[in-house]
């Protein structure tokens, strides 16, 4: 178990699950480095901020800590803790994405490649942790949401949809999915850093409910005050729209991925929650989600 007195190193502060394990941090009053790539003044003074790009910097010029935890890129992390000098004992929690499963036989090569990046970069750690004697939990996440904006998939397809005024989506976008909040993985990663029995764990861990692929669009949409509306299109339609798509660069091929794998169903077995004692909670569910 973690001593309250113990410093935790938090790589990825300001993104989506940082910036709510920072707060969950803080609130504790734990002693925290936070890491991010861009200035940023700390909100309280419990935590020490560093702008520091793990993609660049010596892991060495910043203070070391007995708890890592890891809510940015994985590669970037692996490639960082490869350069650390880490003391053995030191407990490294990091998120990873069940996209390393998800995207491995997608028909786009840049999610193939992304696939498989994830799985190199997963076994990466777990070697350094091997030989190094540091203590190495990784999460799988499913597609993560915030409520606030973020640069996360679902913000991706609300600027789209406000873009056009609409959404197209096929007909057939029915494919179950279990989006997870950002704040649950923040919890998951605390969890994991003061729990022992998930060292060297790879757990997969997905949101509380599951729901069509259109029906989760459609929530998030009016969740976040979008006034467009999610159109269903016929077949045809919906091909047009998937060609055009990679037309707007790597972006757009890959919205146009993630559109063409609407229809198929990506539930896992999410009993992970119960190694580490918490519940996920259910998808947003505004009044005024709809869908024509």
């Amino acid at each position: 178990m973690i001593s309250p007195q113990q410093r935790f190193l938090l790589i990825g502060a300001t993104g989506a699950v940082g910036r709510y394990v920072h707060a969950r941090l803080t609130a504790r009053g734990d002693e925290t480095i936070a890491l991010s790539r861009h200035s940023r003044e700390p909100a309280l003074p419990s935590a020490q901020w560093y702008r520091h790009d793990i993609y660049r910097d010596d892991p060495d010029t910043v203070p070391t800590a007995s708890v890592v935890i890891g809510a940015g890129p994985l590669d970037g992390l692996a490639l960082w803790a490869a350069r650390a000098t880490w003391r053995a004992g030191t407990r490294l929690v990091a998120l990873s994405s069940l996209s390393a499963e998800t995207k491995a036989e997608s028909a786009n090569a840049d999610e193939r490649a992304l696939a498989q990046r994830l799985r190199d970069c997963e076994a990466t750690l777990f070697a350094l942790g091997k030989a190094r004697g540091w203590s190495v939990t990784l999460i799988r996440a499913s597609l993560i949401y915030d409520s606030h904006p973020a640069p996360l998939s679902l913000d991706r397809l609300l600027a789209l949809a406000d873009r056009l005024h609409c959404l197209p989506l096929p007909r057939d976008a029915i494919g179950m999915r279990q989006p997870v909040h950002a704040d649950d993985l923040a919890q998951a990663l605390l969890a994991c850093a003061a729990n022992d029995t998930t060292a060297g764990a790879l757990l997969r861990l997905a949101g509380g409910e599951a729901v069509t692929f259109t029906d989760m669009v459609a929530r998030f949409l009016a969740a976040r005050g979008s006034v467009a509306r999610v159109v269903r299109v016929p077949g045809a339609s919906a091909r047009v729209l998937h060609a055009v798509l990679p037309l707007f660069g790597a972006r757009g091929r890959s919205l146009a991925a993630q559109l063409a794998r609407s229809r198929n169903s990506l539930v896992i077995d999410n009993t992970d929650w119960s190694r580490i004692g918490l519940l996920p909670r259910a998808f947003m569910r505004p009044d005024s989600a709809r869908a024509d």
